[in-house]
C-alpha cells in the first residue's frame, strides 16, 4: 500500500521509487551522478508538510563508513526487515522535499500485510540526523534548519 501523507514522520520507512524524486523540481537533494535505486527510505525530519528521507541499503560498504540502523532500532515490518543488516546508504545526500512528493514516489510500494510498515526508533532516527550533521560540518556547510 503506498504511503500516505499522515504516515510521515521521523522514523517511518518507506519504499520509494527515486527516479520520481529526480524528476521533482521540489525536492532538493544532492547533484552528484550517483543514482538510488528503488528502496527502502526513511524520514529523518517533517515540519509542516516538508519532510527528509535518506536512503537505506543492506550493503555494508567496503570502508564503514555508512551508519548501521541497529537491529533494537527497526520496528516493525518483516523478520527479515529486523534481522537483516540495514545501513543509511549516504548521509550526506538526502531527499527534503514536500510530503506529497514522497507520497507520489511511494507508488511502487506493496502493502505489508500481515507485518506492520517498518519504522525506527527514536534513538535510530537521532543517530541518522547526527549522521548527516558529522557530514555537513566536516564539509563546511551550515547545518539546515529542522535537518
Amino acid at each position: 500500500m503506498p504511503l500516505l501523507e499522515n504516515e510521515i514522520k521521523p522514523g517511518t520507512v518507506a519504499f520509494l521509487d527515486p527516479a520520481a524524486l529526480y524528476e521533482n523540481a521540489a525536492v532538493n537533494r544532492s547533484d552528484d551522478k550517483h543514482v538510488f535505486r528503488p528502496g527502502p527510505f526513511l524520514c529523518v525530519a517533517e515540519h509542516e508538510g516538508t519532510s527528509t528521507w535518506l536512503n537505506i541499503t543492506s550493503q555494508r560498504d567496503r570502508r564503514g563508513l555508512r551508519l548501521e540502523l541497529r537491529s533494537q532500532w527497526r520496528l516493525e515490518g518483516s523478520h527479515l526487515w529486523r534481522k537483516s543488516p540495514q545501513f543509511i546508504n549516504d548521509a550526506r545526500k538526502p531527499f527534503i522535499g514536500p510530503n506529497e512528493a514522497f507520497v507520489a514516489a511511494s507508488h511502487k510500494e506493496r502493502d505489508y500485510h500481515p507485518n506492520l510498515r517498518p519504522q525506527i526508533s527514536v534513538a535510530g532516527v537521532e543517530a541518522a540526523i547526527l549522521e548527516i550533521e558529522r557530514y555537513r560540518s566536516k564539509s563546511g556547510d551550515p547545518p539546515a534548519g529542522g535537518v
